[in-house]
Order: C-alpha cells, then structure tokens, then sequence
C-alpha cells in the first residue's frame, strides 16, 4: 500500500528582527563611561552582525558581557545576555539560546525596560523549538503585555501569530485560528504585507487539516497574490506545494502535478535547492497516483541525486521509500528490495547516530561529576576503615584481658575441685581453646589491615599518577615556552636557532603523543572508541614501522639495533585496523627502546592457527615478578622506581591491552629481570592471504628532498580562515617558489578558482561562509581535474571518507607533517 505523501509544509515562525539601538540599553540621562561606550559599539557590532554573520554577533556579544560583568551592572549583563541568545537561536543552537535568554531575564530582576519584551519573544522562541509548548506559551502571554504597554501592534502580532503556530503543533486548529486571525488583523492595520501573506499561508494549512479543501484553497491563493506582488519565489513556490497538496486529498493528480512543477520552476528561480528537491519529489508522487510509472521513477531517481548532494538524511529516506513502494507496485521485487535495504541501513543509522550523540553527551558530563564524587567517597573510606582498625584493635585488648581473667578463673576452680590430673587437662583444653581464638582474631585483623592497605595505596597510585602526568605535561611546554623565548635574541647565531627549533620541535611531538593517549583511554572509559576494519597488509606495514624506529633511533642516539623478521618471500593481508594495530606495536617498540639502553630490539609477525601473532622482543631490564601481573594495569608504571629515570605516564601498555581486545585478540608478556622481555599480541587473522612481496608504492626511485621541490610554474591556493596556519603553510610552500593565493572562506575559494588558474587547491574543511565540503563540489563542478587537498584537525574515523565523498584527492590531518604534504603535492603534480 501506497503510504500518504505530504508536500512541502513550511510554517512561517515570523521571528523578525527584533534588534533594538544598543545605545537605548545604557543608562538614560547619565554620562557613560569609556567601558560603557565600549558595550554599545560591541552590542551595535553584533546586532549589524546578526543575521548574516550570527557567530561572528555572538563574539561581539561575549565580550560585551565580559566588561559588564567588571563594571558589575545588571542591565548591561543583561543586554549582553539577551544578544547572546539571539545569536544562539539564528545558529539553532537553541538550549544555549535558552540558557543566555534566560540569564539575561535573571539579571533584569524586577527591573521592566522596554526592551525586556524582546527577551521574553526570543526565549519563548527557543522553548518553541525545544518542544516545550507550555513554557513558550506563557513567555509570548509576557511578552504581549508589555508590546501592549508600547503600542507595538507588529511584535503583538509576531507573538499572537507564534501562538497560534503552538497550538497547531498541538493539533488545536480551532485555538490556532484564532490567533492566526487575531495577527492577521494587526498586520493588515500596519500593511505588512509579508507577515500577513504568511498568516494566509498558516490558515490555509490549519483548513487542509481539517478537510475544508476549498477554504484552504482560498486562503492559498490569497497568500499568492501577496508574495507575486513582492517578487517573492520561494514563498510563492511554498504556496503552490501546499496546493498541490490539496489537489493530492482531492485525488486531482493531474491539477496537483502542475502545481508541483510550478513550485519546481519558482524555488529555481529562488536558488531554493532544497525545495526543489521537494518539488521533484511530489511530481514524482502525482504522477505515481496516475500510474505514470517511469515518469514517476526518472522523477523520484532525480530527488534522491538531490537529497544526496544537498547531504538531506530526510529527503534520501523519503525517495528511497517511494522507489520501494513504486517497484512493488510494478513487480519488480528484487529492485524493491535493494532500495528498501538502503533505506533501512540509512534508517538505522541515523537513530543509531543520534542516540550515541546524546549518550556521549550525558556519559561526559556524568564522567566529569563521578570523578570528584569517587575522589572524596575514596578519602571517607579511607579514613572510615583507619577508624574502624583503631576501635577494632582496642575491643581486642579488652576482649582478651577478660577472656584472661575468665580462665585464670575457671583454672583456680579446676584447681579447688578436681584433681591434679583433671586439672591439668582442664587447663591444657582452656589453652588451646585460647589459641584458637587468638589466631582467629590475628586473621581477621590482617584483613581488616590489608584493606586498608590497598586503599592507601589505591589513593597513592591515583595522587602519583596526576603529580606525574602534571609533570609530563609540564616538562614539553616548559620547553616549548622557554626555546620559543631564547628565539626572540636578536644577536642569536643560526646554528643555536636550529638546535632551538629542533627542541620546540620534538617537544610539541611529545605533547601531541601524551594528548593522544590521555583521549584514547577517555575514549575507552567511555566506550567511544571505535574500530574500522579493512584490508591490511602487515608485512608492508611491518617495514612502514622499521623505517619510522630507525629514524627515532638515529635522532634519540639509542644504542641498541633494530631487527624485523618476517617472511621474505610473501606478504601478509587480513581484514584489520591497521590504525590500532600500528598503535599498539608503536608503543611496545617504543617501551622497548626505553629500557633496552643496548643490544637488540627485535619485533615481527608469523601466522598460527589462531591468527597473526606479532611479537616485539628486546635484550633489555626485563620485569620483576611480582610486576608481571600489573604491566598491564593503568598508572601502574608511575609506581615504580622506573618512572623517574626513564619517564612515561603508564598508559601505553593499558591503551594497548584494550586496544588488543577490541580487535578480538589479546596482549601478554614474558620476561625474566636483567635478561629482556617479549610482548606478544594476538589478533584474529580475518580473511588472511599471503602473495609474493609486492613492490612499496611509497618507495620512490629517486628521493625527493625539500631542496628538489620547484614548482615556480604552479599555482597553489590556500582555502584557510586561521592565519597561523595560512603563515605556516605559506613558509613551507614559499621555499617550492610557487605562486601562492589564499581565501579566508570557501566563499571566496570557489571564486578565486573560477577566476584564476590554479594548479592544486589546500582546503580547509572548517571555514566561515561556506566550509570545505561544499566548496569542493562547487570547485569540482567547475573543473573536475582540478586536485583539491582536504586539511583538517578532525581525525574522526568518518572524516576521511566525507572528504574523499565530495570529491578530495587527498586527506591528512592537523597538525600536518609537512613533508608528506610536500610528497602529497608533488604525487598529484606528476
């Protein structure tokens, strides 16, 4: 069965601009200061800002009310505020647009400026768009007593009018009407036609949903006349979606398609491009009605290249469907079931997605509570059971002083009434008996203190590990800090300048590799790391590595050698995350370099029945014992003489541990103190094969040094809003004398590149205006053998593919390693 096929609904929320003189917030009738002044430039800044640049408002607005919260002035907190959550609401960030608005009223108080009605509309906004009727409702009913007090019939009528729009979500159209009509009236005293086109439109929808097909027909065509007569497409195209919709109830196939090609035809004038994919939609729906079955399929084809371009999951589901439901009607079942397989697999995805964002969102902010809470009940504990050991042990001293004095008793008795004999066993069976519970009470007082014990230590490790991460962190930014002063001498020769750089350089790496582990085991406490498998091969990966240790060996001065083995004669391939694999083996070769100040470090892969089994042996310290159990264990390492002399955080072998299993493999290790130790990693080998060493695409026949790039007959364009890293790019570039161009926005890339010729595009995917992705498109969509690099600090495991999507060459991530983006470029220009 066909399911029922709804038009394009748009509900005109008439939030207009509501943007007072900023000037008119400051204190009537008293000089203001130079702070004050200062707010009402930024608060005019950010109201010019409002609409077009509603981030760049934002900003004006925040430092806005930085200042006047040093002054301490409610009103100007307030203004600041209410700016804030305006910009919010344009963003469609609506619970910070509330949490701002929100403030701004609190800092108000019982103070009434005229200007507090227009908090009150923008609040009321954003709980409409948070679905919370009842509080948009009561905030609009405030908001219209004071536009009463003013005079303001336009903002009553905005208010009335959204009022209404609460009551339609509400299915009360006989609540709604009356206050569509109520707006309506107002703004056809003010002639303002666009709003009172838009009440029309409302009414028309409120009489479709009732079934008064010809009332809501009038009320359309009404809104008709009034936007032909402001030149407005879109909104004329709007109406005659919301017609083809009536003509669809009233089973008027052939009047709903013209209508629908009428809507097409004005939102392309309009440059509307999610309307027309609408419009297409629905002539695809009409003619399907008619039985115009491949019409209707071109057309429904035709929307789903909309939807997917214009990245709508909502706008994909719904053509997906209809193909479906088309296909069926046809018998053509297998193609029907293809296109619902899509759909479904789309479906998921999207609720999946959208419930891992908002458990994400509340296991963080639970996560940052739960940290001091465990904290605080770990030092009570603590302190609780030393006082329980102090009570206990004092109740054992008693306890055996009368348990004493009971059998010097209880012998005298024996003594006085039995005979000697007697007496002796007597006594001989008391005195066992008293040992017995005496080595009781031993047992259980060890426990009680080898409780205490492990939480004590349980709280020493937790102390050590933030005193040493505080100094792990500290040691590369004092670095960093210090050289990047040292600099800045004027007389500085060039040799000290390089070795200056050469530390800030490491440093940074340094610094980079801490952050990375600190969020991978963030990721892993909060089950957000992923795995993406795909075809590796291991033994080119293997080699990968050896090339990268062998550079850290020569920089690092480490003395011991490095040895791969594997199989000469054949490649290793399964189905793995070579990112994760290559992590775990980076950190066990790095820890193996760490403690093995000489002789081998070796490391390699051999295939067993139960899969691939890496391996990474060195001739180093080795590892006590009584360690073995805990290597494995977070923070552990930190409690341990090592740390001080060779440094580390002891997260890499825990990040390892469980990067290990969730590939579906495992970690151990074997080692004897003073004679070296191996780690072995077990993974499963998925679809393994083995083909004859291939050749190593990244081995070039000539090396290519930085001295050898010249590019100067090419043009390379920066696409970078961040000047630091424009600078950065632009004196890595300058030394290839090319000619370099930058855009600031993917606005003016797509301009440049229309303009000039350009050889090679570095796009930034996060940029102000129009960002990476869909300035690629439109770059590509000019000249499709134009190469584009996407840049970008997101290394999110879905980001790569999206780039490669809309059309990028080549990806790589922040902070970028400079000379492979110089092998990048220079792969394309060839």
């Amino acid at each position: 069965m066909l399911r029922r096929i709804e038009a394009i609904v748009i509900l005109c929320l008439g939030i207009g601009l509501l943007i007072g003189n900023p000037s008119s917030l400051l204190a009537s009738g008293t000089k203001s200061s130079a702070s004050e002044d200062s707010i009402s430039y930024l608060l005019h800044r950010s109201g010019d800002d409002m609409q077009k640049y509603p981030q760049y408002a934002f900003n004006s607005a925040r430092q806005a009310l930085d200042i006047a919260n040093r002054l301490g002035k409610a009103d100007l907190k307030a203004a600041a505020a209410r700016y804030m959550g305006q910009a919010k609401l344009n963003l469609e960030d609506y619970f910070e647009a509330k949490k701002y608005l929100s403030d701004a009223l609190s800092y108000l108080g019982n103070e009434n400026p005229t200007w507090k009605g227009d908090i009150l509309f923008y609040l009321a906004s954003s709980n409409y768009y948070l679905a919370e009727y009842e509080e948009s409702n009561l905030y609009y009913r405030q908001a219209i007593e004071i536009f009463e007090k003013k005079g303001d019939k336009r903002k009553i009528a905005m208010c009335k009018q959204n009022v209404g729009l609460i009551y339609h979500e509400l299915d009360d159209f006989k609540s709604a009407t009356t206050y569509y009509k109520d707006a309506l009236t107002l703004y056809q005293e003010i002639d303002n036609d666009t709003n009172t086109a838009a009440v029309f439109q409302n009414l028309g929808l409120i009489c479709y949903a009732n079934g008064e097909y010809d009332q809501a027909m009038k009320y359309l065509n009404e809104s008709v006349a009034i936007y032909s007569d402001l030149d407005d497409a879109q909104n004329i195209a709007v109406s005659y979606s919301n017609m083809g919709l009536i003509q669809l109830s009233r089973m008027e196939f052939e009047k709903a398609y013209g209508s629908f090609r009428t809507s097409y035809e004005m939102f392309e004038s309009a440059g509307y491009k999610l309307g027309k994919m609408w419009a297409m939609y629905n002539m695809g729906t009409a003619n399907l009605q008619q039985q115009k079955f491949d019409a209707s399929e071109d057309e429904f084809k035709k929307s789903l290249r909309m939807a997917r371009e214009l990245s709508s999951p909502e706008g994909v589901l719904s053509s997906l469907q209809a193909l479906t439901e088309l296909k069926e009607l046809q018998g053509e079942y297998k193609d029907a079931f293809y296109y619902f397989n899509d759909y479904a697999k789309l479906k998921d995805s999207i609720n999946v997605l959208e419930s891992k964002e908002r458990i994400t969102e509340l296991e963080a902010i639970y996560t940052l509570q739960d940290q001091g809470r465990k904290l605080s009940q770990s030092q009570k504990a603590i302190a609780a059971s030393k006082k329980a050991i102090d009570k206990q042990e004092a109740r054992n001293i008693v306890y055996y002083i009368l348990l004493f004095v009971i059998v010097m008793i209880s012998v005298i008795i024996y003594m006085a009434y039995r005979k000697k004999k007697s007496e002796e066993v007597k006594m001989h069976s008391s005195k066992l008996d008293l040992e017995n519970v005496l080595l009781e009470k031993d047992k259980e007082l060890e426990a009680q203190i080898m409780e205490r014990k492990i939480a004590v230590e349980s709280d020493k490790l937790k102390s050590a590990f933030l005193a040493n991460m505080s100094h792990e962190l500290r040691t590369p930014m004092n670095a960093i800090i210090a050289f990047s002063n040292f600099l800045r001498e004027p007389d500085l020769p060039e040799p000290k300048k390089e070795e200056y750089l050469d530390h800030i350089t490491s440093a940074g790496d340094s610094l980079l590799h801490l952050i990375d582990d600190i969020i991978d085991i963030a990721k892993l406490e909060s089950n957000q790391l992923k795995i993406s498998i795909g075809p590796v091969n291991i033994s080119r990966m293997l080699r990968e590595l050896k090339k990268v240790f062998l550079k850290l060996k020569t920089k690092n001065n480490y003395s011991a050698n490095l040895v791969l083995t594997m199989d000469k004669h054949y490649d290793y391939i399964v189905n793995t995350d070579v990112l994760r694999v290559k992590q775990i083996l980076n950190n066990l070769i790095d820890n193996a370099f760490k403690y093995t100040r000489r002789g081998v470090v070796e490391f390699g892969a051999t295939h067993n029945e139960d899969g691939l089994l890496f391996f990474v042996r060195d001739t180093g310290i080795g590892i006590a014992p009584e360690k073995l159990g805990k290597i494995f264990d977070r923070f552990q390492q930190i409690d341990s003489e090592l740390n001080r002399k060779y440094g580390g955080t002891g997260l890499g072998l825990a990040i390892s541990k469980n990067l290990a299993e969730l590939l579906g493999g495992k970690i151990w290790v074997e080692s004897e103190q003073g004679m070296g130790s191996v780690f072995y990693v077990q993974i499963p080998a998925n679809n393994f094969r083995k083909v004859e060493v291939l050749p190593d695409p990244n081995t070039s026949s000539r090396l290519v040094t930085e001295n050898n790039y010249n590019w100067q007959t090419k043009t390379i364009l920066i696409a970078e809003d961040e000047d630091l890293n424009y600078r950065v790019l632009d004196s890595c570039l300058s030394k290839t004398h090319a000619r370099i161009l930058r855009a600031e926005d993917g606005e003016s890339a797509v301009r440049i590149c229309s303009q000039e010729k350009v050889d090679l595009v570095l796009m930034d995917i996060q940029m102000p205006q129009m960002d990476g992705f869909e300035a690629t498109q439109k770059i590509k969509s000019i000249n499709i053998n134009l190469p584009v690099i996407a840049q970008t600090s997101f290394a999110m495991a879905n980001e790569k593919e999206r780039c490669i999507d809309v059309g990028c060459d080549e990806y790589i991530t922040k902070p970028l390693d400079l000379e492979k983006l110089l092998a990048i470029i220079q792969k394309l220009f060839e």
